[in-house]
């Protein structure tokens, strides 16, 4: 007797191919037009005839140039941003404490002549506070609501400064009100991104903090060691910010119309594709011009604070707090020129 071959019923089929087939289908063809798209594989080589070819961005220092000429131009919108930056920041975070800059100058002042000794105790006092404001140990600790305050400014001043460069550099006549009111419309688009940011920077801020711990626990106590640990250190960090390089110009390119974030996030994975390395070392070279921008107005005003009489003067807060908003900006404006290099540039022939 011949055996009846088992047919499912209609039903089964149906949720199989609802639930099973359409989205393995979906998922491969998604993943075969992302390696369409992105032929270069990142830590991988890449044949030459792969290899995406770029017209080539301006050199780090024209570019820089570039920077600050468009601020420059654009002056007094630029100084109105950052004095409202620097205003709503006191208001949310307040200023850095000058008994707080008093006491670590008195402190350095004491004890810097029996360590260094010499001709150089005021350079070395001088440097000193300037690598503490640096590295914000001048700042007070920020509560949990004043930390997510600062956050909500820092993306609604970006959203402000890329909308108004996008429609100044489109010949538009725009006020700094006209930003205010209309630059803040993708903010939870950005914030979604920032989240991203947050979650890329995770392995490269817990392995300083690892390195930190291990060094001042005293674990590692030979030379090899603590240069084995400190390379790994630095090659996390370097794995964080290659992540993040893509998301920055995500942050841009959400603040177009209609653009969701993950859209966004994926746009720029294919504006940096072969150029990734690039545009982490032209990120690297905008923190370097503001460490000596910093340098050249931070340090002569330590001086100055230093030789007036009146110790209550919170001179060297207040001109923190303007470096620290205009700093904000510039970053802003070198991030989204840059983009505009990038996608405006025509691809060599």
């Amino acid at each position: 007797m011949k055996r009846r071959r088992f047919t499912p019923p209609k039903y089964v089929k149906k949720i199989f191919d609802r639930f099973v087939l359409k989205p393995y289908a979906q998922t491969k063809r998604r993943v075969q037009n992302f390696l369409k798209r992105r032929p270069h594989r990142s830590f991988r080589p890449t044949d030459r005839r792969d290899m995406p070819k770029f017209a080539p961005l301006p050199s780090n220092i024209f570019f820089t140039a570039e920077v600050f000429g468009l601020m420059r131009r654009n002056k007094r919108a630029f100084a109105s941003f950052t004095a409202l930056y620097v205003v709503l920041y006191t208001l949310l975070a307040g200023i850095s404490s000058q008994d707080g800059y008093k006491t670590l100058s008195d402190s350095i002042k004491d004890f810097g002549p029996s360590v260094v000794g010499g001709e150089v105790d005021k350079a070395t006092q001088t440097l000193t506070l300037f690598g503490a404001a640096v590295m914000g140990a001048l700042n007070d600790p920020l509560t949990e609501s004043q930390q997510v305050y600062i956050g909500f400014l820092g993306i609604f001043s970006w959203l402000t400064i890329v909308w108004y460069l996008r429609h100044k550099l489109a010949g538009a006549h725009v006020k700094i009100r006209d930003a205010l009111y209309s630059g803040g419309a993708p903010f939870l688009s950005t914030a979604i991104l920032g989240l991203v940011l947050l979650v890329q920077s995770v392995p490269g801020a817990l392995a300083v903090i690892v390195y930190m711990a291990v060094v001042a626990g005293g674990t590692v106590t030979g030379g090899i060691e603590s240069m084995m640990f400190a390379i790994a250190t630095g090659l996390l960090v370097l794995l964080s910010l290659y992540w993040m390089t893509s998301t920055l110009l995500a942050m841009v390119i959400v603040t177009i119309p209609g653009t969701y974030p993950m859209r966004a996030l994926s746009l720029a994975g294919d504006v940096v594709i072969g150029r990734r390395v690039t545009v982490l070392i032209r990120l690297l070279w905008v923190f370097f011009i503001l460490l000596l921008v910093w340098a050249c107005i931070l340090v002569p005003t330590i001086l100055i604070a230093d030789a007036l009489p009146w110790d209550w003067l919170p001179v060297v807060p207040v001109v923190l707090q303007i470096l620290t908003g205009w700093s904000f900006l510039f970053f802003a404006t070198y991030t989204y020129l840059l983009y505009r290099r990038m996608i405006d540039d025509p691809a060599k022939s």
